[in-house]
Parts: structure tokens; sequence; C-alpha cells
């Protein structure tokens, strides 16, 4: 099971699909939402949207299209920084009824993890994030591309740049690993390599990072305040526990 669902409550919770873009549109109708709600991925770095192609989590602009008949769709704009991002959550969730109580509870804790994410990033220790496939090598993260690291990193958390002029990722070669070292990795891990994986690759395990054994998970967690607050917490807790190896 995806970590981000673990330890919630899911027996309210209709399955449309097992797989990305995978949508039973007959289920769909079947459960009668009042709404559609998903997010819009720039295609570049400027935030541009392109209207040609389809909304998250749809194959395609057909079966968007159906969908919209069923029920209205709102897409958040996934730009800029997770802050931004998640101020636009709020809106629509208070638009929609939301307790604006639990909603100043859950930023509460928000700005405590953020503090604490501050703290922790001061140590100066350098971060890769990546997604690793045993064929390919790694795929570099660029933060400034995604909002959740674009808000770790104004809080100080020292990501590394792989260069490179494509959006969002920077391929690197099993061969080239050591062209971007790091004194800690942040591992995707989904339909990926683990982290144990990771270690026992040889080039990558000759790495600093790799040699340290300092290789966490990188979870793509909702934007919303308490979902980036327990990562916010769990990031800073690698921060506080690792060494700087470089």
């Amino acid at each position: 099971m995806d970590e981000r669902f673990a330890g919630r409550d899911l027996s309210g919770v209709t399955e449309l699909g097992a797989s990305y873009g995978q949508i039973d549109l007959e289920a769909l109708a079947a459960a009668q939402p009042d709404l559609i709600v998903t997010h819009a991925y720039p295609v570049d770095s400027a935030g541009t949207l392109d209207p040609a192609k389809p909304l998250y989590g749809f194959a395609d602009l057909a079966q968007q299209e159906a969908a919209a008949q069923i029920a209205p769709i709102v897409a958040i704009a996934m730009d800029g920084s997770a802050v931004q991002v998640i101020d636009r959550t709020v809106e629509l969730a208070l638009a929609l009824g939301a307790d604006p109580a639990v909603i100043d509870e859950a930023r509460t804790g928000y700005t405590a993890a953020a503090d604490r994410l501050r703290a922790a990033a001061a140590s100066g220790l350098e971060v890769l994030v990546v997604a690793a496939y045993p064929a390919d090598g790694l795929y570099v993260a660029k933060a400034p591309d995604d909002p959740a690291l674009t808000a770790y990193a104004d809080l100080g958390v020292q990501f590394v740049d792989p260069g490179g002029s494509e959006y969002y990722w920077q391929a690197v070669s099993w061969e080239n690993v050591g062209s971007v070292p790091a004194d800690l990795v942040l591992d995707s891990q989904i339909d990926d390599m683990t982290a144990e994986e990771l270690l026992v690759q040889p080039t990558f395990a000759a790495t600093p990072a790799g040699q340290a054994g300092q290789v966490y998970p990188w979870i793509f967690t909702s934007m919303d305040h308490l979902a980036q607050a327990d990562y916010m917490n769990e990031l800073a807790g690698y921060l506080e526990g690792a060494q700087n190896v470089l």
C-alpha cells in the first residue's frame, strides 16, 4: 500500500481504478459526486498550464470531459511554493464548508513543523532528491519546480542542483552518479528502487551519502497543513540525525 494512506480510515472510500488514468466512469457516476477535485501541473519552470493536456489523474481529455459531464471539476495549480498551493486548498475547503477552527489548528502544527525544519536545515547538509530505476539510473528532482521542495528550500534546506535544461527532472546515469554528491538522499520509492536497493547499487554505494547510509523516503504528500507538517517533521528528523559527509 502507498504509505501516504497508512493509518487512514478508508472504509468510506470508493476505489474507481487501480492505476493512474484508470477511472471507472460508471462507478464515478454511481457515487453521485457534487464536485471532482484534482491538480493541474505546469509543463515548464514558468508555471505554464497546457489546456491541451489532461488534468492530473485523467488518461486523456476525452476521459476528463466524460467525468465533467458527471460533476464539475476544480483543479488546483501545482506551481510556486507549497505555501501558496496550501492556501489555495484552504480557500476551496472553506468555500465548501470546512470548519475554520480545524484549519487553524492544523496551521498551528504546520508552523511548528516549519520552525523545526528551519532549525534542522541550519546544519547546511546538501540534500539530493531522486527517483531511481535499475536500468536508467537517477532522475534528480529540481527543487524550484516542485512546490513542496520549494517550500522546504525557503526554510533553508539546501538541495543539490543537478543542472540541465529539462523541466523538473535531470537524468543521471549510474556511471555518473558521482557528479551529484550529497550528504543525504531522499528517494521517492514509488514504483522505483527502495533505499535498500539503492545502497547495494555499486556506483551509488560509493557516493558519500551511500557510504554513510543516509538515504530516506521522499514522500509526495498532499498539499494541506497536516500532511505537509508530518513530512516536514520527518525531514527535520533525517537532517537532525545525519552527518556532513562531503
